[in-house]
């Protein structure tokens, strides 16, 4: 059962607007009774500017409902009097995409970024860079959503349209190179995500040199990439360089160091350099209680993170305690619904499966599930990824009715949100032919199975537990 590790550095800081800024926003758009109109601009180009200045104001002050309700109208109404095709038109569409994605309404942002697309694609043509820029962003919010497949058709015709108008080794041309390797792997398509991440590198390098931030953050990715598929000692020996890169320009203390510090040391778990590894680790955990004190979400998630790399080592009796401690504190600094707490939670069920307690697991991963249906819905990727915890700790438990139930909505639920050749969607299909089978309905086990096969993607690791599956149904 893999852990949910919570990213390191520090969390994600809104900054409230100052009142004064917010102000001026508002003024505008009430001065006179009107529209204040600064020279050079006509009135359609200054609606759609003072409303996406106040949408965004809005957004900072934390009203995102209102921004984008701000933006929608502002859109709408421009539409309407200039027609769908209208340039002014669509750079308020596309601040209205911006906004859904940035308020958490991937699907809205998804339709708004087609239509954009679609526009965009008649007026300046397929290989506009505005026209590739609006289908990289289209690609991202696909991605968002896991439909890794639609993402990757995108992203391919991107990269394309970049190399034949900017050139191989332009950044924009890189950056593609580099955001198709990340969907190659989601889709499990390691061998082509590896090498394309490999030319990202050496084309950031070429162009920026090898202690750029961009290319640190490609060679961090590549590292990804190659852990996934146990190239462990090149993957950690990146690791390395990214963190040597990261402490020499930002210095120890920043968030990034830290993070890849923390990245490195769990590539050092992996090639059995355990004390190395956590000698790290609690270096890390020591400068965040240090510069943050033990309250702070980012030492909170430090001391996950080592509690983490200790189950992993099969040190499972200290990673309890320190989960256990890390839970505690969590809940009653960021309260029982930050999704640092949801994570600690959710790691520290995973422990109690390791070490055999089940009915504890299933009972805190129950708890946590809905806890997670209530605050993020049924089909989010997290009450999804706490749904399979579940059913694996029920199974382990002997409870199998109650697995079977969730098994199915599970799969139903992944079925209707991504792709099917999704390895989501796939793990939860063998996941349910297993439990069908050992509940001899057999006809459950050979359909589902008969859907999981047509829509196999390459993984290694998906593939060989597609053929044990198999081979169990074959033997009932």
């Amino acid at each position: 059962m893999p852990f949910s590790f919570s990213p390191g550095g520090g969390g994600d800081v809104h900054n409230s607007m100052s009142a004064s800024i917010f102000g001026s926003v508002v003024q505008a758009h009430t001065i006179h009774g009107g529209i204040h109109l600064p020279g050079g601009l006509g009135l359609p180009e200054r609606i759609a500017q003072d409303a996406a200045d106040l949408a965004r104001g809005l957004l900072e002050y934390g009203a995102a409902e209102a921004a984008v309700e701000v933006m929608a109208t502002a859109h709408r109404v421009l539409r309407d009097k200039r027609g769908d095709r209208d340039l002014v038109v669509l750079t308020a569409l596309e601040t209205l995409g911006d906004l859904f994605s940035e308020s958490g309404r991937a699907g809205e942002a998804v339709e708004a970024q087609r239509d954009l697309l679609e526009a965009r694609r008649a007026i300046l043509g397929r290989h506009h860079e505005e026209t590739l820029q609006t289908a990289g962003n289209l690609a991202v919010a696909l991605w968002q959503l896991g439909e890794y497949e639609s993402s990757r058709a995108l992203e391919e015709e991107v990269l394309e349209g970049r190399e034949r108008v900017l050139g191989p080794d332009h950044p924009n041309t890189i950056a593609a190179r580099d955001n198709l390797a990340s969907t190659y792997a989601a889709l499990g398509r390691w061998s082509d995500a590896i090498e394309k991440a490999r030319q990202a590198v050496a084309g950031f390098e070429r162009v920026f040199g090898p202690e750029h931030p961009k290319t640190t953050a490609a060679t961090a990715s590549l590292a990804t990439h190659l852990a996934r598929v146990g190239s462990h000692d090149e993957a950690s020996e990146l690791f390395r360089q990214v963190w040597q890169v990261r402490r020499r320009t930002l210095g120890e203390e920043h968030s990034d160091t830290l993070r890849a510090a923390g990245n490195f040391a769990a590539s050092l778990w992996q090639t059995g350099q355990y004390a190395r590894a956590r000698k790290i680790e609690q270096e890390v955990l020591d400068r965040r209680r240090a510069k943050f004190g033990p309250d702070h979400p980012d030492t909170i998630k430090a001391a996950m993170n080592l509690a983490g790399s200790l189950a992993e080592a099969g040190e499972l009796t200290d990673a309890l305690v320190l989960l256990e401690d890390t839970y505690r504190d969590s809940s009653r600094v960021l309260g029982p619904h930050d999704q640092v707490t949801t994570t600690a939670q959710a790691n520290l069920g995973t422990v109690l499966w390791q070490l055999g307690r089940f009915d504890e697991a299933a009972e805190l991963q129950r708890d946590l599930l809905e806890k997670l249906r209530r605050t993020l819905g049924d089909d989010d990727l997290d009450t999804l990824a706490a749904m399979a915890s579940l059913i694996t700790s029920l199974q382990s438990g002997g409870r199998y009715d109650d697995a079977r139930g969730f098994a199915d909505e599970l799969w139903r639920r992944l079925r209707e949100q991504f792709s099917p050749d999704n390895p989501s969607v796939i793990s939860a299909g063998l996941e349910l032919v297993q439990m069908a089978a050992q509940q001899s309905d057999m006809a459950t086990a050979r359909e589902v199975l008969a859907l999981v096969r047509e829509n196999l993607p390459e993984d290694p690791e998906l593939r060989a537990r597609f053929a044990a599956v198999e081979r169990v149904v074959a033997q009932r």
